[in-house]
């Protein structure tokens, strides 16, 4: 973010099932950039859970890129973020919420708890694109529970942003719950295959942005393609910025006319004009 720019995020998410309560999660997001690439946020998060009403945690986050974007290798970004553990942990898993419900019925408090992560990401060459991400988590009460470990992603364009293929590893080594002397290695190795038109890559999106606690309304989709690109992501609800390369000719050039007219957000002639729109914005 530009320094002592300002961003605000509300988000809910509601499921509604069949038989039983609905559950409900409202969570609030502030973020300020400061000076030399810093950057903090602050989350205040509510929620309904299995008939229970709580604010089950906050959360302050901070963040620190090395470089400007493309400046050097990798573009290295460092996150630190503490969570203020205030509710009880009705999910059952502490993945979602925080918490261990540990044996038998016992609901247990979340923990406090720190996370550390080092993000990379660059492309590599034309149609090659890596993006890593190593973590380390630390729980501050009950069985302090930690997690370190790294993911990795490779991507490879078969037919430009329609077609892609690639390879996701992870590895994680984490503690046991009353035996944190004992720990799990688990390794993760399996291939990714993504085609467009699809709306489970933006779906996919959403949850992974979720998880790394970005709101939907920081995400932005850039692309060349209304049939391949913009249609799935409006209906999935992001912002769209559309590259019309072919903008003063006629057609849709390599690919489908959309079957439904969609309406980007922004368009700019090509990737450095859209570049250079960002550069005088931040300035």
């Amino acid at each position: 973010m530009p320094p002592y720019s300002f961003y605000f995020d509300l988000d809910y998410d509601g499921t509604f099932p069949r038989k039983g309560q609905p559950d409900h999660l409202f969570v609030q997001e502030y973020e300020l950039g400061l000076p030399c690439r810093f950057q903090v946020a602050w989350e205040f998060y509510q929620e309904a859970i299995n008939g229970h009403r709580q604010i089950p945690f906050t959360l302050v986050e901070g963040r620190y890129a090395f470089a400007d974007w493309g400046k050097i290798p990798l573009n290295p970004t460092l996150l630190a973020e503490f969570k203020w553990g205030t509710g009880k942990d009705y999910f059952g898993k502490e993945t979602d919420r925080g918490g261990d419900s540990g044996e038998g019925n016992v609901t247990k408090s979340i923990s406090n708890s720190y996370e550390v992560r080092l993000l990379l990401g660059q492309e590599i060459r034309k149609s090659l694109e890596f993006a890593s991400n190593i973590f380390f988590e630390q729980k501050l009460s009950g069985d302090r529970e930690r997690e370190a470990g790294f993911s990795t992603a490779w991507s490879y364009a078969l037919r430009g942003e329609a077609l892609k293929v690639g390879l996701e590893t992870k590895y994680s080594n984490e503690s046991q719950p009353g035996k944190r002397h004992l720990a799990r290695n688990i390794f993760q190795l399996g291939p990714a295959f993504t085609y467009k038109p699809s709306p489970h890559n933006f779906q996919a999106l959403l949850v992974e942005g979720a998880r790394l606690g970005i709101p939907k309304g920081k995400l932005l989709h850039v692309a060349q393609s209304l049939f391949h690109d913009h249609v799935p992501a409006k209906a999935a609800g992001l912002p769209t910025v559309w590259i019309n390369r072919r903008q003063g000719r006629p057609g849709s050039g390599a690919t489908p006319e959309p079957e439904a007219p969609v309406r980007p957000d922004w368009t700019f002639p090509s990737l450095a004009a859209f570049a250079d729109a960002v550069e005088s914005e931040t300035r």
